[in-house]
């Protein structure tokens, strides 16, 4: 006869826990966002799911280590809440913009030629078989 798991309580008890409950909430929520985009056109199923996978890492990161700081902290309830509104907003705030700039920098290096720092002397052939001779 086995026990049932009470998912909840037992994830709230770790930093780590909370931040897989952040992931399933976010990723919950990122889902049915994205399936609209998809119905509606606006989104492929490629980005729907790189779109979900990102809220999912995200706020599950930006959850645990939250979590982890009010915890430390060991203030009141209502000073835990603000602390978490603080925290929370901060780190991911933080993820958004470090994203938007890898992404900004990856686009452009796509539109850039690919510059060699390696220069290409101009030898006739008669040259090059003489030097390798020597």
């Amino acid at each position: 006869m086995s026990l049932p798991i009470l998912l909840g309580p037992y994830l709230a008890e770790t930093a780590v826990g909370m931040g897989v409950m952040g992931a399933i909430i976010s990723g919950t929520n990122a889902a049915a966002k994205n399936i609209e985009r998809v119905r509606t056109g606006s989104a492929s199923e490629k980005g729907a799911l790189i779109d979900v996978g990102n809220e999912v890492v995200k706020n599950g990161v930006a959850t645990a280590a939250t979590f982890a700081v009010v915890a430390s902290l060991g203030v009141e309830i209502v000073a835990a809440v603000g602390v978490t509104l603080i925290v929370g907003t901060t780190l991911k705030y933080a993820w958004d913009r470090g994203r938007d700039a890898v992404e900004k920098d990856l686009g452009n290096r796509k539109n850039r030629p690919v510059k060699s720092s390696a220069r290409v002397a101009k030898v006739s052939p008669a040259r090059a078989a003489a030097s390798l001779a020597a």
